[in-house]
C-alpha cells in the first residue's frame, strides 16, 4: 500500500482563500454529505474508483471524509488503480476542518 499523501484543514483553507485550483471529492454517504458538506462533489466511496474519470488529472484532488480514514483508502486505491497522483487525503476529514474553522463554520 503507498503512503497516502495527506493536506491539512490548514493549507486547504489557504488554497481555498487563495482560490488555488483544487477540486474537492466528499466520499461520504448521502445522508452525511446532505447534513454537511464543503461544496465538494459528492461520490460515495463505493463509487470512487468507477468514478474515477470525472477527477481533474492537472491539479490537486482532495478526499474528505467525517474523520479521514475512508478517504485516506480512497486516495490510496485510485493511486494503486488508477495511477492517479495528484491526490490527497484531508487530515481529520470533516471533523478537523469544524474545529479548526469554529465559529466561522459549522457542521450540523
Amino acid at each position: 500500500m503507498p503512503i497516502v499523501p495527506e493536506i491539512t484543514v490548514e493549507t486547504l483553507a489557504e488554497w481555498r482563500a487563495e482560490n488555488k485550483p483544487h477540486f474537492i471529492v466528499d466520499v461520504r454517504e448521502i445522508h452525511e454529505y446532505q447534513t454537511s458538506n464543503l461544496g465538494g462533489k459528492h461520490i460515495p466511496m463505493a463509487f470512487c474508483l468507477s468514478r474515477a474519470d470525472e477527477l481533474p488529472t492537472n491539479i490537486p484532488v482532495v478526499f474528505h471524509c467525517r474523520s479521514g480514514q475512508r478517504a485516506a483508502a480512497v486516495v490510496s486505491a485510485v493511486m494503486q488503480k488508477k495511477g492517479l497522483t495528484n491526490v490527497w487525503n484531508l487530515q481529520g476529514g470533516i471533523l478537523a476542518w469544524k474545529e479548526a474553522m469554529k465559529p466561522e463554520w459549522e457542521v450540523a
